[in-house]
């Protein structure tokens, strides 16, 4: 029982590494998220444009999607033709 004692000990330590790594990886995400949302506030406040200004702004940059847009269809492929 020695060794799956030392094994059992190892598992635990392993899920308590994990579950630190995690906890610290939530923290980098919030971090960066804020970060983004920081730097997406400075450049809208370098723009100086008033609110109505920027959401017109905004909306004239969003474009509809044209059917032109569609990707096409691939050629046919002539491989699938040779049913000899």
């Amino acid at each position: 029982m020695d060794k799956i004692d030392k094994i059992i000990k190892e598992i635990d330590k392993t899920k308590a590494q994990i579950v630190s790594a995690q906890k610290k990886l939530k923290n980098l995400e919030q971090q960066k998220t804020q970060e983004e949302n920081l730097q997406i506030i400075q450049a809208v406040r370098a723009i100086k444009m008033t609110p109505d200004e920027l959401r017109r702004f905004l909306q004239k940059q969003k474009t509809p999607k044209m059917k032109d847009d569609q990707p096409e269809t691939p050629a046919h492929d002539e491989s699938e033709e040779t049913n000899v």
